[in-house]
């Protein structure tokens, strides 16, 4: 199409000048156009255009409908035709994607512009998915397509088994703009491609199954700073209760805030151990070793070796101090940058456990108490003598997982559009007999798998031993297939060495109230959280006895 607006074909030259006068046409064409309406017959009538012009016209710009007469008036009057327009544009819009429904899965009612916003049932998102009844939901909402996974078999057999189409991120504007936040080489937030292999390549070369062994002994050691200032707080856990308020005016300011943070959180540890390796001070660590071995990295520039090390260290050390530092209790978050510090909410979510369920927290000191004897810690090679505990870990992911969804800024974007090859394949109970549209966005939902009662039993229950049965998989809340979390080995011994100290020297009760009768707590979730935060809800924090005491300190 020509400056001008004209229309142009691919088999004849532009005819704007039999065009000039007539505006309702010009811009009828720019709209075909611009919308890509195919197959519709649209036919122009006026005495300036030559018939073979108009024939050109009807060639080359087809409309799916009957045919539709525009007559063209001078410019003139152009604005009196412009909400007609406007309004064609979106119901062809509308009408044009409800023809394509049956490429996706099952999808509620959806309506002209707005999609499937007002059939969403609602309150938070898990629920909503749920009573949508599918384990593959398609959504439309304002002209995006979304595929929501909402069981666990459709999850695995998808984002598992098809790991090499759904691996992809979906690219956040305000992320990756330089101005705003600047975080496009993030790794978790990188799109599948060769920068964010040679991250992986990296982070899994020290957080692998048996690399992270070597942190055991650091993780022990700062399990006591923990328990020394819970023994000072113990008449006073009110630093449970801490709120996250989210504002949307401002979120410029605080863009540019957070990425000022954010490059200090980059630079002054990649910065600090050069100096300590210039001065031959370094101890042994993973950025140390990394900034001295040229392997890895050999294939980049300078440049991009640095930025790319920056945000694998960045990763590193965020997650020790996760682990080292922001595991108190008393200070379960810091919300100064970006960072989730989603191990630090899952010890939340085991504290709601503990106080509702106290049968379950007996269970697993008799079981501390018997293996390690009345008044011993944990240690990392215990873990494997301790089965019940291991299995209240799992079941504290399961019942409260920190993500809530995989949204927007975590979604999976399909890149490829074959999602079944033929009409004997079938995902999750739900026939795909044909192509999704490329382009779609795939979404699992985290809590609703959890809470799929084909897999877990009476699924709002609190129940350790539910991972008796072999057959009964673990909570998928480290992600899916090449996507799933690099530090999952890590998280798990941070927290086994974590809540198994706790549970061996401290009891998690309830309240009492003026009466002298138990407070039982309501647990429930902040809404639209980034994590899967609790609200605020009381309870009791004693040591276990005066041994116990000595034991800490």
């Amino acid at each position: 199409m020509s400056a001008r607006g004209a229309i142009c074909t691919e088999d004849f030259q532009c005819i704007h000048q039999h065009l000039r006068g007539y505006g309702t046409v010009r811009n009828i064409a720019v709209l075909g156009r611009t919308l890509k309406w195919n197959n519709y017959n649209v036919e122009f009538r006026n005495q300036q255009l030559a018939d073979n012009d108009v024939i050109h016209i009807v060639k080359n710009i087809r409309w799916r409908g009957p045919v539709i007469s525009f007559y063209g008036e001078p410019l003139t009057t152009y604005h009196s035709y412009l909400p007609s327009l406007l309004l064609l544009a979106l119901f062809q819009k509308w009408w044009t994607m409800s023809k394509v429904s049956e490429r996706h899965p099952p999808s509620p009612t959806s309506f002209p512009i707005v999609g499937s916003l007002f059939s969403i049932p609602p309150g938070m998102a898990h629920i909503a998915y749920m009573k949508l009844a599918g384990d593959i939901i398609s959504l439309k909402l304002f002209g995006y397509d979304f595929v929501v996974l909402n069981s666990f078999r459709a999850a695995a057999d998808t984002l598992d088994k098809r790991s090499s189409i759904y691996s992809d991120r979906l690219s956040m504007p305000m992320v990756q703009d330089p101005t705003l936040f600047n975080w496009g080489n993030q790794s978790a937030l990188l799109g599948y491609g060769d920068l964010w292999r040679s991250h992986r390549r990296m982070l899994n070369n020290w957080l692998n199954a048996r690399a992270v062994t070597q942190f055991h002994p650091i993780q022990e050691q700062h399990i006591q700073p923990l328990l020394r200032q819970l023994v000072r707080l113990v008449d006073d856990p009110q630093p449970f209760e801490k709120h996250f308020i989210y504002g949307l005016g401002g979120w410029k300011r605080t863009a540019y805030r957070w990425r000022m943070l954010k490059e200090q959180a980059l630079s002054i540890p990649y910065e600090w151990t050069k100096a300590q390796i210039a001065s031959g001070t370094a101890e042994p660590s993973i950025l140390s070793t990394l900034l001295q071995n040229l392997t890895l990295t050999s294939h980049m520039k300078e440049d991009e070796r640095e930025s790319n090390l920056k945000e694998v260290a960045h990763v590193i050390v965020a997650a020790g101090t996760d682990t080292v530092n922001t595991f108190s209790i008393t200070e379960v978050y810091t919300a100064d940058c970006c960072g989730i510090s989603q191990t630090s909410t899952a010890l939340v979510a085991f504290v709601a456990a503990m106080v509702l369920n106290p049968d379950v927290q007996l269970k697993a000191q008799k079981e501390l108490d018997t293996v390690l004897g009345p008044t011993s810690l944990p240690t990392m090679s215990d873990r494997e003598r301790l089965p019940y505990m291991r299995k209240l870990i799992q079941e504290v992911l399961r019942w409260q997982p920190v993500a809530p969804t995989d949204d927007n800024y975590e979604g999976y974007d399909i890149r490829k559009v074959q999602l079944t090859s033929n009409e004997s394949s079938s995902i999750g109970n739900v026939w795909l007999v044909s192509r999704l549209l490329s382009g779609s966005l795939t979404h699992r939902c985290t809590r609703a798998i959890t809470r799929d009662e084909k897999i877990y039993k009476d699924p709002e229950a609190f129940d350790p031993d539910r991972f008796q049965d072999p057959d009964v998989p673990h909570a998928p809340v480290f992600g899916w297939g090449r996507r799933k979390c690099p530090g999952i080995h890590f998280a798990e011994a941070s927290l086994f060495i974590t809540i198994a100290s706790l549970l061996a020297t401290f009891t998690f009760s309830r309240r009492r109230g003026p009466d002298g009768r138990e407070i039982i707590p309501d647990i429930e979730n902040i809404s639209n959280a980034i994590v899967m935060e609790l609200k605020p809800f009381e309870f009791e924090l004693k040591l276990r006895s005066p041994s116990h005491r000595q034991l800490i300190l």
